[in-house]
């Protein structure tokens, strides 16, 4: 948890919502992200991420904040206060573009320790900036009893093959999957492929599709 946490502050810290980057950067990221929805309608859109960032949420935030949704976000009963995840893809509204974070996301945090298998309820999302207090850090490192942690797949390439099968990350796969065999388009920008259980994915959905 020590390293974690000190990888997810900086992360925090220096992250598109944050103000990290300067400003050519940040018009490179929100033209590459308001692009999509110039090509097609928003409910024909989805963004997969494996960064725990908030730089596509900040996009959003800015620009399309009516069209996106992720498993949190997007619900009219969704203040700017907690909420619990949603269960699956399946409750992800049809009419707005998603954004799917694969390996969790710096606003969303799980019990801590976690004694059993997570649930939507369990599974919290929060303000970003309580995430960027250098309290929550402090604390999160020091007390072994505080109670909760961020929610994010951090961990060798054997333990992430084995944490993507729970939930929330199992659902998340799920809605990957299923977007991926409906896609009349797809673009990969920035990803390496060094993911064995993202490759898996996309390998079954090409081969769902004859291709």
């Amino acid at each position: 948890n020590h390293g974690m946490s000190l990888i997810l502050e900086k992360i925090g810290r220096s992250s598109l919502a944050d103000g990290g980057l300067d400003r050519n950067d940040r018009i490179a990221g929100d033209k590459f992200y308001t692009s999509f929805f110039d090509l097609t309608k928003p409910e024909n859109l989805t963004f997969v991420t494996l960064n725990y960032d908030a730089l596509l949420s900040a996009c959003h935030v800015e620009h399309k904040r009516d069209l996106h949704c992720d498993f949190a976000d997007g619900r009219p009963e969704a203040g700017a206060g907690s909420r619990p995840l949603r269960a699956g893809g399946n409750d992800l509204p049809g009419e707005r573009a998603s954004v799917l974070h694969l390996h969790g996301y710096l606003g969303w945090t799980q019990p801590r320790p976690i004694t059993a298998r997570l649930t939507p309820e369990a599974c919290i999302a929060c303000d970003l900036n309580l995430l960027r207090a250098e309290a929550f850090w402090k604390e999160l490192r020091e007390n072994d009893n505080y109670p909760r942690m961020p929610l994010v797949v951090l961990t060798n390439q054997k333990r992430k093959t084995e944490r993507v099968r729970d939930y929330p990350f199992s659902e998340l796969y799920k809605a990957f999957k299923q977007k991926l065999e409906q896609a009349s388009h797809l673009v990969i920008a920035g990803y390496s492929f060094a993911d064995g259980c993202v490759n898996k994915v996309l390998a079954e959905a090409f081969e769902s599709r004859g291709a």
